[in-house]
């Protein structure tokens, strides 16, 4: 999904009536140090090469 489509989708989705929060950046934190193992069992799994692209285009 590119990022105009993703604009897109939450344009639509707000219009429909749904709300978006966001997490404070020390919550956000925790969440991703939490998901490291999770990501790191799933790693060989999907790919590392994948995993490292995935993670670039989400920062």
């Amino acid at each position: 999904m590119t990022r105009q489509q993703q604009q897109d989708e939450i344009a639509k989705a707000t219009a429909a009536g749904v709300t978006f929060g966001s997490l404070p950046a020390t919550d956000l934190a925790v969440l991703k140090q939490q998901a490291e193992p999770v990501i790191a069992k799933w790693s060989d799994k999907i790919g590392k090469a994948h995993l490292s692209r995935v993670r670039a285009a989400l920062k």
